[in-house]
């Protein structure tokens, strides 16, 4: 069956929508049985990728310790988190409002 217009010109009978909706409902079947293996694949492949993350880094600290290098330092936070998170509305820092150069000038020409 090919595909339908998108103008709405071309009608099916009954019996035609009705094959057409069941075939669509298989595929739509078979692409979430597809969708959950996949799911399931990618959790297992995440779960292995950590474990071989840690044991990479084990190694790394063995041949460090091997090596007499110093130890690797604790892990900081950059400070980048803080900024993150602070509140929209709430100013990061003291800021002196921004005047235009003509009023900066004309006032430092009164001071004189």
């Amino acid at each position: 069956m090919g595909p339908l217009s998108d103008d709405g010109s071309e009608t099916l009978p009954p019996d035609a929508l009705r094959r057409l909706v069941v075939d669509l409902s298989q595929r739509l079947g078979a692409l979430e049985a597809q969708v959950a293996e996949l799911r399931d694949e990618l959790e297992k492949t995440e779960m292995a990728r950590a474990t071989l993350q840690v044991e990479n880094q084990d190694l790394l600290d063995e041949i460090a310790r091997l090596k007499n290098l110093p130890r690797r330092p604790p892990f900081k936070l950059s400070g980048m988190e803080k900024a993150t998170n602070r509140e929209p509305g709430k100013p990061s820092g003291k800021r002196r409002p921004r005047v235009p150069s003509e009023i900066r000038t004309v006032s430092a020409g009164r001071r004189c």
